[in-house]
């Protein structure tokens, strides 16, 4: 396991997406762990929702405004998918309440990959099996709307030539 000595080294390294993130999980000692692939990253200074703002940040946006973007309010126990844009490009689903400091962030491309059972063996907070289905499936449905808008904002572009 790679231990990112500050905050600063930790959103520096994953802010340009050079690799899809996996997990973004409290790890059980404080900070949060990144999971990429078979690689674990430790990030003593950050919560999850702290990096999760930061990975915002460096994609040109806010962990408010990515749930604006995609269609929700970051309010309450919402535990809804956000898109973040820019080199990150992936939607990431909370497992509890973003303002939670234990809550879990998956990546929708994680969930479609890897079945429950590998996830529960991580050693995170458990996902029930309705609940990880739910997760998907609000994942996937964001998926389609930034399709459809990305197809409405072609047709503009094409009309507009």
């Amino acid at each position: 396991m790679l231990i990112l000595e500050n905050k600063k080294s930790a959103s520096s390294f994953f802010a340009y997406g050079l690799t899809p993130i996996d997990i973004v999980a409290p790890h059980p000692g404080g900070g949060c762990d990144i999971v990429m692939g078979q690689q674990v990253y430790h990030d003593p200074a950050s919560a999850p929702g702290t990096f999760m703002e930061s990975l915002c940040l460096k994609n040109g946006t806010t962990l408010e405004g990515s749930y604006a973007s995609s269609g929700y309010l970051l309010e309450g126990s919402y535990k809804r998918p956000i898109y973040i844009g820019g080199s990150c490009n992936q939607i990431f689903i909370p497992t509890s309440s973003p303002k939670d400091d234990h809550c879990t962030w998956l990546s929708l491309n994680y969930c479609l990959k890897a079945p429950l059972e590998a996830y529960n063996n991580l050693g995170y907070r458990k996902i029930s099996a309705r609940c990880w289905q739910k997760h998907v499936s609000d994942g996937i449905r964001l998926q389609y709307a930034i399709f459809r808008q990305k197809e409405r904002t072609d047709e503009h572009v094409e009309n507009f030539n």
